[in-house]
């Protein structure tokens, strides 16, 4: 018994209520009420949902039943709309906040019987019980480190003789050793490794302390007993690497001894750990600085005038032939505009050529001798001039008080956006245009960052000058000379198109499949490094996957409103919890709620070809309203097709491999009769 005190879970979406800013600035809070058994006195724990995902304060209950809001926090509501609609209200006083907390995520509360995140509900004994065990775990202390790291299998020939056994290692462990042997350094996290097997740490961890047990058993070795009675069994496997943990997310290396093991059983490539301050060294080697700094005067200088010609009260009264290019051989003033100077005369600080005189809007072209401009911006030439003027205005006004979302929603073209914002604000913004470019330099330094909250290039920049700032190297060096090193040190990796750039096009062609047979794929040697950097192409396929989902919703939402169901559109949202099986809840015509789990491939593929765990695959089998929208050719014309769940299901034997089920079904296109 707990003194007849009940212990309550409740959800907060941050997008629409920030509980966090809340809770940083107030004691008690109003929150809606739906139970009727709660009470004063009553204990709630309240969970956050994505990119949190944890439990992350405790409350008590002060006051329940409230027919109205007594504690004005509206400045905390994302949807003021929202706000004071709900009939029941209960007052919560804050006991405490947990930090980061990987035993307070989702993955490790629903194995301790949490089991609601959409609504509130009763937390049982188990759950409160973990709760209050795990709260306040941190990170292990430097000789907790010496005991986590201790080896137990000391020679390469003892690991040759585990890795011969297949009873000790199974293809799915083996298949997190080969994900370890190719990253950067041979580390990776539980969760990143989940990530790219598109499965739950769980699961993970499952295969991994699995084969631990056995290798113990088999070596007998002496088992490492944690204080709860648990054993260690991870770092069989691995050690981890202290400096690269984060709260209670723990970085893992493959041990030296196993990683020999590995290149001689399987012939892997062989391969040395890789530092990025090598390559800076290298770059500043055979690229003197002084040199650099010395050929960019002329374009320093050509900036300071500029700035100083087109000031903000002088960009408001320039006329046309002030700012546009292409009279440069026809009148004096032509090589003095605002186009030709910011295009011609600072190549060095950010080179914008390459593309058509369209970018800037307006302009003169020679061939028709005639003025030119971009319809978005007016149906004449005097209103489109206009109307550019005051985008380039808000642009600067936005640019100096650092509003990156009116930044976002500014219309001129992007690399004309971007060397505007890099020539007024050097200090500030990166002189890099090209969206693709910055999604590239951030995976290519090993850069994490959530794709819903970085989602601008103006944010992206950030994160690459806070990277620069805070390498010991490269802090001593301009930004400009940084921007050079990202270029010329990986021109050949930004030939690679592994990201796609800007928003998916939710206008999507549907089509129909006929299911014909299982697709066989070329036989490839497995354990043969290439030298890939897995997490960094998971991120890729993560941000390729957000940008898919978004086009879903989006289309999804002019569905809806196409048929005159506008109420409906506006409840089509994404659901923040992966965990939740699907990603996008919708309706269908009549009304009907639908569940959608979003695939997305970016290529043209003439076969079905994506990974599906259990928990998806039994939202296929168990509900009529689940649905699954394979999404390709993303970066020509998208299409979509919607899974036939009964013709695959009567297939499944064929058509499922079970690693966690990865689909691959050569298809016809249906012919319309």
């Amino acid at each position: 018994m707990r003194n007849t005190i009940n212990y309550k879970t409740i959800p907060c979406n941050i997008k629409n209520y920030d509980v966090i800013e809340a809770f940083e600035n107030l004691k008690y809070i109003d929150w809606r009420q739906n139970l009727n058994d709660i009470k004063e006195n009553d204990v709630v724990y309240i969970y956050i949902s994505a990119p949190y995902s944890q439990i992350k304060y405790k409350c008590k209950v002060n006051k329940v039943n409230k027919n109205s809001i007594t504690i004005d926090d509206r400045k905390y509501w994302n949807n003021l709309e929202e706000y004071k609609k709900f009939k029941r209200y209960m007052e919560l006083e804050l006991i405490e906040s947990y930090d980061d907390n990987e035993f307070l995520k989702y993955e490790n509360l629903k194995n301790n019987d949490f089991k609601n995140v959409q609504s509130q509900a009763t937390a049982s004994d188990i759950l409160v019980s973990y709760i209050e065990k795990v709260k306040h775990i941190n990170q292990y202390s430097d000789d907790q480190y010496d005991v986590l790291n201790k080896k137990r299998v000391n020679d390469k020939e003892t690991w040759i003789k585990i890795l011969n056994n297949e009873t000790l290692i199974n293809n799915n462990t083996m298949d997190i050793l080969r994900y370890l042997y190719d990253c950067k350094n041979y580390t990776s996290n539980g969760k990143s490794i989940a990530d790219y097997f598109n499965t739950e740490v769980l699961s993970i961890t499952n295969y991994i302390t699995l084969s631990s047990r056995k290798i113990i058993d088999y070596l007998n070795l002496p088992k490492q007993i944690r204080k709860d009675g648990t054993q260690r069994l991870w770092n069989i496997f691995f050690e981890t690497v202290p400096e690269l943990n984060q709260k209670n997310i723990f970085t893992w290396k493959l041990r030296k001894e196993l990683v020999e093991a590995l290149v001689e059983k399987f012939d892997f490539i062989i391969k040395e750990d890789e530092s990025i301050n090598e390559k800076i060294k290298q770059f500043i080697d055979e690229n003197s600085y002084e040199t650099f700094m010395n050929s960019i005067q002329k374009e320093l200088a050509a900036r300071e005038y500029f700035v100083n010609k087109f000031s903000l009260n002088k960009i408001v009264a320039m006329n046309l032939d002030d700012f546009v290019i292409g009279k440069a051989g026809i009148d004096e003033n032509g090589r003095d505009t605002f186009c030709y100077l910011i295009e011609r005369t600072m190549q060095n600080l950010g080179d914008m050529r390459g593309s058509v005189s369209k970018k800037f809007g307006v302009y003169y072209s020679v061939e028709e001798k005639t003025y030119k401009y971009t319809k978005k911006y007016g149906n004449s030439l005097t209103e489109a001039f206009e109307r550019l003027k005051k985008e380039i205005v808000q642009l600067l006004v936005s640019a100096n008080n650092n509003d990156y979302e009116s930044i976002n929603r500014c219309e001129i073209a992007n690399i004309f956006k971007g060397k505007i914002l890099s020539t007024y604000f050097p200090e500030k913004y990166l002189c890099i245009f090209d969206e693709s470019d910055l999604d590239k330099f951030l995976n290519l330094l090993d850069i994490k960052y959530d794709v819903h909250i970085i989602n601008t290039p103006e944010k992206k920049k950030e994160l690459l000058k806070k990277y620069k700032e805070n390498n010991e190297i490269l802090k001593k060096y301009s930004d400009y000379y940084f921007v050079i090193f990202l270029y010329k040190t990986f021109k050949d990796e930004l030939k690679i198109q592994h990201t796609v750039s800007g928003e998916i096009d939710y206008d999507i062609q549907f089509v129909d499949f006929d299911y014909i047979k299982k697709h066989e794929s070329v036989s490839k040697n497995n354990y043969r490094s290439r030298n890939i950097d897995y997490e960094k192409i998971n991120r890729n396929k993560k941000d390729v996957g957000n940008r898919g989902e978004n086009a879903i919703l989006n289309y999804e939402i002019r569905k809806l409103k196409s048929l005159g169901l506008n109420d409906l559109a506006d409840q089509v949202h994404i659901e923040d919890n992966d965990a939740i099986g699907y990603d996008i809840v919708s309706y269908d015509e009549k009304g009907k709620k639908m569940h959608i789990e979003v695939k997305t491939n970016s290529g043209n593929k003439k076969y079905l070809d994506f990974y599906i765990s259990d928990n998806e695959l039994q939202h296929l089998i168990d509900e009529d309203n689940y649905y699954i929208y394979y999404l390709f050719d993303i970066k020509h014309k998208p299409k979509c097709h919607i899974i036939n769940k009964k013709d695959i299901l009567a297939r499944k034997d064929d058509f499922f491999q079970p690693v966690i089920y990865k689909v691959n079904v050569d298809v016809v296109k249906k012919q319309i009769l």
